[in-house]
């Protein structure tokens, strides 16, 4: 188990800063950046891991 402190930005949004703790966290190292779906009303959000939310142009493609 780790707990870690994320900062998410967007256009859309204020940026904020969210605590979590994680199972796995074989992947994780500082200054990784993920895609995240945001819900601006209150800050929910989800973090974008590739094989759980394919970009519809493929890996590599931007996000609009």
């Amino acid at each position: 188990m780790a707990d870690i402190a994320i900062r998410i930005t967007g256009a859309t949004f204020d940026a904020f800063t969210a605590e979590c703790s994680l199972e796995n966290h074989s992947g994780m190292i500082v200054g990784h950046t993920f895609n995240v779906m945001v819900e601006p009303v209150d800050n929910s959000f989800a973090i974008g891991f590739d094989h759980l939310f394919p970009r519809p142009g493929g890996e590599g493609t931007p996000l609009n």
